[in-house]
């Protein structure tokens, strides 16, 4: 991806020298051809690389213990990956019916998301935007929550704590986590430290219409636990940071539909695995 972006620079070069008609008709080319990377989403990779140097120094903090159940989790997760591609299928589409085309917005399985009744998690996928084929959302619910308490409530009577997305690229890879505003899924509100301890409870067993599916996200939430944590943490600052730059409460941040993502960051399976066979 980099040499694709350092020869747009070198033809921006190129072009700089030109005068006139020809000018002006390279611009336009140029123009077109950095919005079609945007539209791939090359553009977005370009500006959050993921820093080896960082993501090694970040994992290397953590327990031993905890990086030998990422380690082991990520192994599974992507056994499942590569068990669902071998049977030409994927994270997303083992979870529509034959034939059935994915639209926008709608939520996959259609009928009642995928819950988990021993644990009371929930997880759907759907697609809507530009950047990414998909993403799945994952949740608790109301009921599976005992001490604490939401700052903020949602209209549903059905409530629920929103904990990660994780996003899926052209091949239903995953390559991003990001974290949502309020507003998008209508959840109940808890404090950051609350939601990280949501995602321990979080597993979905599953039955054989979602059990691959189901059985990765539980691995990926387990392999990129700290990185899921982060953006939790920064989450809840992100709010903190419009509330004063706005001059309004929290609440009314929260509300806001124009501000949709609070926080994200890449990731790459492949890559997790490879730090953590050299800190365990």
């Amino acid at each position: 991806m980099s040499s694709i972006l350092e020869r747009a620079s070198e033809v921006f070069k190129v072009f700089a020298h030109l005068k006139g008609k020809k000018r002006s008709l390279a611009f336009v080319i140029l123009g077109i051809f950095c919005l079609g990377l945007a539209f791939l989403g090359y553009g977005q990779s370009a500006r959050e690389p993921i820093n080896r140097k960082d993501l090694y120094e970040s994992l290397k903090k953590q327990p031993k213990s905890r990086l030998k159940k990422m380690q082991t989790a990520g192994q599974k997760a992507l056994a499942w990956i590569h068990l669902l591609e071998k049977g030409s299928l994927s994270l997303d589409k083992a979870l529509r019916s034959p034939g059935q085309i994915p639209r926008r917005h709608v939520h996959f399985p259609k009928q009642d998301d995928v819950f988990d009744e021993i644990s009371l998690s929930l997880y759907y996928y759907h697609a809507h935007r530009g950047m990414e084929k998909g993403h799945f959302h994952l949740f608790l619910m109301e009921e599976a929550i005992d001490t604490a308490k939401p700052l903020f409530t949602s209209s549903r009577e059905d409530g629920f704590s929103h904990l990660i997305a994780i996003s899926v690229d052209e091949k239903s890879r995953p390559f991003k986590l990001f974290t949502t505003n309020q507003w998008v899924t209508n959840e109940n509100w808890y404090k950051a430290k609350d939601v990280i301890g949501f995602t321990e409870q979080f597993h979905i067993h599953g039955d054989k219409h979602d059990w691959a599916t189901s059985q990765c996200l539980n691995a990926l939430v387990t392999l990129f636990g700290p990185q899921i944590e982060y953006l939790i943490l920064k989450r809840d600052e992100k709010i903190k940071e419009l509330a004063y730059e706005k001059k309004i409460d929290q609440k009314a941040v929260l509300e806001d539909t124009q501000i949709e993502l609070l926080s994200e960051m890449l990731i790459d399976i492949d890559l997790q695995l490879e730090l953590l066979e050299k800190l365990v």
